[in-house]
């Protein structure tokens, strides 16, 4: 399913353990939205939210920790990945110019300012 910019989102999460941190991405890992524990295992997203991602498949990593007394803070913390069936696509008028700059124009009016 495509989710297109300007919608909001209800993400039915499959989250089989007690997670505590909920990280929804695209493409890019680095960008991503972050929820603390949810409800019912369903997340809402509103559009605004989802601008901020780059246009991708879309999928959430889940945090948990279980008690294990070999780490400093008594956890051990773990992740799991997963994609979903929806792909969102962030096409704003602002991604692609509609009148391309040519770099000869640019050069022209460095000369004439010479």
């Amino acid at each position: 399913m495509i989710i297109e910019r300007g919608s909001d989102l209800l993400l039915n999460l499959a989250i089989e353990e007690n997670a505590s941190v909920i990280r929804v991405f695209t493409n890019d890992r680095k960008k991503y939205l972050e929820y603390n524990k949810v409800d019912n295992n369903k997340l809402y997203i509103n559009s605004n939210e989802l601008e901020t991602l780059e246009s991708g498949v879309i999928a959430y990593t889940y945090l948990w920790g279980e008690n294990d007394n070999n780490f400093n803070d008594g956890e051990y913390n773990k992740q799991k990945t997963v994609y979903t069936d929806y792909y969102f696509r962030n096409i704003s008028n602002s991604a692609a110019p509609s009148n391309p700059v040519d770099d000869k124009v640019i050069q022209h009016l460095k000369n004439s300012i010479k």
